[in-house]
């Protein structure tokens, strides 16, 4: 296996991405002042919590809204048989 050598050159952009979100974080990393990576690493990681946690409660409301439809169609089915 060949593998080529690249120069890696700072820009002061890290971009974390999936395939239906893009979270970028800018900083200015100079000799006098590091980029604090372990702040950007805790928003991230903050940041994908969030959206985990919104998706597990779009999905719990729909298992909720499903539930109720279904209980509402087999009352309308029993006043009908009546």
């Amino acid at each position: 296996m060949v593998y080529e050598s690249y120069k890696m050159v700072p820009t002061g952009t890290l971009i974390f991405k999936n395939h239906r979100a893009i979270l970028i974080e800018n900083g200015v990393s100079t000799k006098n002042k590091n980029l604090n990576y372990k702040k950007i690493t805790r928003d991230i990681i903050g940041y994908w919590r969030e959206r985990a946690q919104e998706r597990i409660n779009r999905k719990l409301s729909n298992k909720a809204n499903m539930k109720r439809q279904e209980q509402e169609r087999l009352e309308k089915e029993e006043t009908a048989n009546i």
